[in-house]
């Protein structure tokens, strides 16, 4: 049972039956209650991102479900990134502009998870209407820190060009973070800061960094 629910075994197998959009439903739900705690609890919201699974954008009336979710918490739409991975813009079956476009129009952030890693092409990713391009860990783990001449300096001079904010996962050495801040990275997450938190220790890691 422990291995089946490794997340790299249970979420394709949710993709597969197609419980995965229920799923991304109580995510999404939990997730704008969190925030409405929060407010009543800091007088501060927090961006939060939330994954959507690519089955979900066969059909993009999904959205105005999260609208009414939203309306529900009484939360702003641009308190939300809706995260996407970089396999779900090359879907035959998603028409991924339509999608994100309407994203977009009811306000909340884009963002695109796992970028390098997948076959979208560079014209498309140019024609989405994103917010945030997250580079993967595995070109920071592979990256020459002495180095000009590496993927992550690619990835973030396209992402200036694109007008886009960056996201650098899997920093967990004051090495990595240092050169990431040195090449202009907006944003860095990883072990380095903190590792996945509780709701509670979030809460009190917040209540003293906000």
């Amino acid at each position: 049972m422990e291995k089946l629910f490794h997340h790299g075994k249970f979420i394709p197998l949710f993709e597969k039956n197609k419980f995965i959009i229920k799923l991304d439903m109580y995510i999404f739900e939990r997730v704008c209650k969190d925030i409405a705690e929060w407010r009543e609890k800091f007088n501060a919201v927090p961006i939060v991102a939330v994954n959507v699974s690519k089955e979900h954008f066969v059909d993009e009336d999904f959205i105005d479900e999260y609208i009414e979710i939203c309306k529900k918490y009484n939360i702003e739409t641009d308190k939300i990134d809706l995260e996407i991975t970089e396999s779900a813009t090359v879907d035959s079956n998603v028409d991924i502009l339509k999608v994100l476009n309407k994203i977009k129009e009811k306000g909340f952030k884009v963002s695109i998870d796992d970028f390098g890693t997948g076959n979208s092409s560079l014209s498309m990713i140019q024609s989405m209407p994103i917010d945030v391009i997250k580079i993967d860990k595995i070109f920071v783990d592979k990256a020459d820190l002495s180095s000009d001449n590496n993927i992550v300096n690619y990835i973030m001079f396209i992402a200036k060009r694109l007008k886009v904010k960056t996201i650098v996962e899997g920093v967990e050495t004051k090495e990595q973070a240092d050169f990431i801040k040195k090449i202009g990275g907006d944003i860095i997450q990883g072990y380095y800061y903190s590792k996945p938190l509780f709701k509670e220790d979030f809460e009190k890691y917040f209540n003293e960094h906000m």
